[in-house]
């Protein structure tokens, strides 16, 4: 079902018959590059409510920013690591994110970073 929907609304059709991604790359990198102008950082530590960071195991976007690192800045940080999983964890392990949702969201249980 998320394959399909990423297709569905993700993808496009290109001029030769492939697909493509709907949102082009200078818009996608546009949207990470506005980020730049402002440090995140000092105000992670005036949420209040718990916040859950999965990060997948094998993502490449590891080598770019310490996510646990960033959970342990939230007053309650929970941070989770998908095993085998990429950048797109929702779309690769969709039973496992499905769980970890329901068990976060609506059970209360937490994920400590250790």
């Amino acid at each position: 079902e998320m394959l399909e929907i990423y297709l569905d609304h993700g993808m496009k059709e290109d001029a030769g018959g492939g697909l493509s991604l709907c949102c082009s790359p200078e818009r996608e990198a546009s949207l990470f590059m506005g980020g730049g102008s402002q440090n995140p950082w000092p105000l992670l530590a005036e949420i209040e409510c718990p916040v859950l960071i999965v990060e997948g195991e094998l993502s490449e976007n590891r080598a770019y920013i310490d996510l646990m690192k960033a959970a342990r800045n939230f007053r309650s940080g929970n941070y989770v690591e998908a095993e085998g999983a990429g950048h797109l964890v929702p779309m690769e392990k969709p039973d496992f994110t499905g769980k970890l949702f329901t068990d976060f969201f609506l059970k209360g249980k937490l994920y400590p970073v250790t």
